[in-house]
């Protein structure tokens, strides 16, 4: 019986574990809610800004081959410019 007793000190109650957790929730609800609060607003805004940042990413992929093609026709019209360049020289040497 001695043995018995020994082993019961040593294990945890889970109605007194409940009710403490109950005690506790209760003691400190609006810390609880305000964790809450902010944990919903930051996973708001990292939410929005993530998806908000691959429209971005998207825009510049935009950006870049509109830039591309625009280098492209620079690149044609500095070759055009040479041509009649060279044909004005030839011309003046006739």
């Amino acid at each position: 019986m001695t043995l018995h007793k020994k082993q019961d000190k040593g294990r945890i109650d889970v109605e007194d574990l409940g009710n403490s957790f109950t005690s506790y929730l209760i003691r400190y609800s609006a810390w609880i809610y305000l964790f809450v609060i902010v944990a919903v607003v930051f996973g708001s805004v990292y939410l929005y800004n993530f998806v908000g940042g691959r429209k971005e990413h998207q825009h510049n992929l935009i950006q870049e081959s509109e830039i591309e093609s625009l280098e492209k026709k620079v690149e044609l019209q500095d070759e055009r410019l040479e041509d009649l360049e060279r044909q004005i020289n030839q011309l003046q040497g006739q």
